[in-house]
């Protein structure tokens, strides 16, 4: 994996690769990240980044704040039930 900034010279040496570019907002402006990688990432590993931009990343931990609240909320039984649907849906959508 490798992170940066655009490059014409890593998009055309890591042309297999993946890349993902995102904005993102510095001390002083909004620059564009890029993370060129080889591998296939089987799980998010951090739902700080979810979301397509600052907006999208606000709405989402608000969202999953709310459903944490939410959660707390619940008896143990609701919790186990809730528990299993989640992993339910992750396993209808998981492709090995």
């Amino acid at each position: 994996m490798i992170s940066g900034h655009p490059s014409v010279l890593y998009d055309t040496m890591l042309a297999g690769w993946t890349r993902i570019a995102q904005q993102v907002t510095t001390h002083a402006c909004v620059r564009t990240e890029v993370i060129w990688f080889n591998f296939t990432p089987q799980r998010v590993h951090s739902s700080a980044f979810a979301g397509r931009n600052r907006t999208d990343r606000q709405r989402i931990k608000r969202s999953a704040a709310a459903l944490a609240k939410r959660y707390r909320q619940m008896s143990a039984g609701e919790r186990l039930a809730m528990a299993w649907a989640i992993m339910a849906v992750a396993a209808e959508e998981w492709q090995p």
